[in-house]
């Protein structure tokens, strides 16, 4: 609740507890995958989404990745598709 995030910002200094771990589903891809990604992409910028996909899947082993999956990890990690 409201009061909850409150009273932790007044005792602590911020809205989450020291030590506490983050909540939700973990990401599919891990940090290893996203650093390869960043590397495929420092050499080859215009690489297309399916090209990224289909380069993880064989180079690191990851499961299935969607488009939208490869989409929002690059978005996390602050890359933009833009030249």
């Amino acid at each position: 609740t409201i009061q909850h995030v409150i009273s932790t910002f007044k005792m602590v200094g911020c809205v989450n507890l020291p030590g506490t771990t983050k909540q939700g589903r973990p990401h599919i891809l891990s940090q290893g995958n996203v650093n390869y990604l960043k590397a495929t992409l420092d050499r080859t910028p215009d690489t297309y989404l399916d090209e990224l996909r289909d380069d993880i899947e064989d180079n690191c082993g990851a499961p299935n990745v969607s488009l939208s999956t490869i989409w929002r990890t690059l978005q996390r990690s602050g890359i933009t598709r833009k030249k």
